[in-house]
């Protein structure tokens, strides 16, 4: 969704199949057959840049919340989830646990068997919530203040990676291209942008009209205007790291004037010196650390895998 207001039209193009919430009893042992599906197109990741280096697109990769789960993309199938942890508790899921009885809720469509998860087909159905839209838009007018979305919660690092070699670590976006209107590159300037929505930064485009900007590991929004949609990247999905036929060039049209992203003045910083074995640093704009909980608006996941489902919470119930 662009930046601005968010309309009824806009959500049904986000959830367009009309599917309800559906409420099923499951364990830990199946929740792990259920993320072990999520990940079975995983193939391997980039000892570099983290990067998951299949080159198809899954519809079946979930969407999660509730829990935390780490994948393992150099793990072989069936054993690519190293860990599941329920919200608020800090020991993972015994994955051979059949016993302990949670609550899922996700759309009829995956809890149904659908896109190969047959291990939730046979389970009764425990309740229904409604429909997933009506779900969605309750949820965004029960966290509007004054017609602003104020508590979106953004993503919350559920979904991790750890390979046998990566490592987490701060990437540069290599590919965000800035063009004017006629989608002419707009090179050698600078520009203001926002990362995650916070403050605006200044940054320098080169010759080519790239942006390149270095962020903390994971999936961040940038956005040069507060007027247009913002373009998502993530290491892990390589979106601004490479481009093939799964990911684009990504580009963003320079703002027109007057429509700029302030920027708060600041005192001229001290200059940083690199160590002896150390290269200077290039003209890239460095962004500190910024996680990924403070991203004020909704996206439509473009990690290498779409939303199938959204799992909208889970409650671990006494035995």
């Amino acid at each position: 969704m662009t930046n601005g207001n968010i309309t009824l039209g806009e959500l049904v193009s986000t959830f367009p199949f009309s599917n309800t919430v559906y409420m099923k009893k499951i364990t830990p042992q199946v929740l792990y057959q259920m993320m072990e599906q999520s990940a079975s197109d995983l193939d391997g990741q980039d000892p570099e840049t983290g990067m998951l280096l299949q080159q198809s697109v899954s519809g079946g990769f979930l969407q999660i919340s509730g829990f935390r789960v780490v994948f393992d993309p150099d793990g072989e199938e069936g054993s690519r989830v190293s860990s599941i942890t329920l919200d608020g508790q800090e020991t993972p899921l015994d994955r051979n646990d059949s016993e302990t009885k949670i609550i899922l809720a996700g759309n009829n469509y995956i809890l149904s068997g659908g896109s190969d998860y047959d291990m939730l087909a046979g389970l009764p159905k425990y309740a229904e919530a409604g429909g997933e839209l009506e779900t969605i838009r309750s949820y965004i007018e029960k966290n509007l203040e004054n017609g602003i979305l104020t508590g979106y919660a953004g993503t919350e690092g559920r979904i991790s990676y750890s390979g046998s070699v990566y490592q987490p670590k701060d990437y540069t976006v290599s590919v965000l291209q800035i063009v004017d209107e006629a989608g002419n590159p707009y090179a050698d300037r600078e520009i203001s942008y926002r990362v995650d929505g916070g403050e605006g930064i200044m940054g320098k485009i080169d010759s080519d009209g790239y942006l390149k900007i270095t962020l903390s590991d994971g999936g961040h929004g940038i956005r040069v205007s507060d007027a247009q949609a913002e373009v998502y990247v993530d290491n892990y999905a390589g979106i601004g790291l490479v481009t093939d036929a799964i990911r684009p060039v990504l580009k963003l049209t320079a703002p027109v004037p007057g429509s700029e992203i302030p920027v708060k003045e600041q005192g001229t910083p001290e200059p940083v010196y690199p160590a002896e074995d150390e290269e200077a640093p290039g003209d890239e704009t460095v962004i500190p650390g910024t996680g990924d909980s403070s991203m004020p608006q909704i996206y439509a996941a473009m990690a290498l895998a779409a939303v199938a489902v959204l799992v909208l919470r889970y409650k671990k119930e006494n035995k």
